[in-house]
């Protein structure tokens, strides 16, 4: 258990970086990774993710960080009994409205990211981007 906090904790510290780079404004890790705004019955829309940034243009923007030791297939991604099903609407539902974008890996592969906001792709300058139905996905570096 450990073992898969720390790696969360280095996962999110990974993907705040690659979003400082994609939009030259730095971005840190949410304290207590998400759990922040819970705890603190915070209703800033920047703490409702992973990770955030004090910069005004993305304050409504939630960022879901998830790392996973087994890989996603295209089968998960059609199939509501999946876990990144589970993390669609877990995201969802901490996002309470704003938009969001999860961004997630498993052990040896390359980041990820999927959002239902093409304005969240723009926003966040991401480049390799393919349009699936209601979502944009893509890796995300």
């Amino acid at each position: 258990m450990v073992n898969s906090i720390i790696k969360g904790k280095g996962f999110e510290r990974q993907v705040a970086k690659i979003c400082s780079k994609l939009t030259n404004v730095e971005w840190k890790r949410v304290p207590m990774s998400g759990a922040f705004s819970t705890i603190n019955r915070s209703e800033d829309k920047r703490f409702f993710g992973d990770v955030f940034t004090e910069a005004q243009q993305y304050k409504d923007i939630v960022v879901e960080c998830k790392k996973t030791k087994q890989p996603i297939t295209l089968t998960d991604l059609v199939n509501k009994k999946s876990r990144i099903s589970e993390w669609f609407e877990q995201t969802e539902k901490e996002a309470k409205g704003v938009d969001w974008i999860l961004v997630f890996s498993w052990n040896n592969s390359k980041i990820f990211y999927m959002t239902p906001k093409e304005n969240v792709v723009k926003l966040m300058n991401i480049k390799n981007t393919l349009n699936i139905g209601a979502y944009w996905f893509g890796i995300f570096e």
